[in-house]
């Protein structure tokens, strides 16, 4: 919002900016995150918008799953293939 007037024929223009700030509560795990993330000048807002608006690619998820052990994973395919095969012979 500006706002303009004259002061003995001098025009003086006031520039108002409004913040406003919310609230929020973090598990200490999240904040030391958003800490690890934050640069010495940048505020945690900066860097929670900077997250958000990141576009990520297919190509940012190569390799996520290449330390997950699949023989659990496996197991529980194997079963749940039987027991669905097993119901559609019913």
């Amino acid at each position: 919002m500006i706002i303009s007037f004259v002061v003995r024929f001098i025009y003086v223009y006031i520039l108002c900016v409004l913040m406003t700030s919310i609230n929020i509560s973090l598990k200490r795990e999240a904040y030391e995150l958003l800490k690890q993330r934050r640069t010495k000048n940048e505020s945690f807002s900066d860097v929670v918008i900077s997250e958000f608006k990141k576009k990520l690619t297919p190509l940012d998820f190569f390799g996520v799953l290449k330390d997950k052990d699949w023989g659990d994973a496996e197991k529980k395919m194997k079963s749940f293939r039987e027991s669905f095969n097993f119901r559609l012979r019913k």
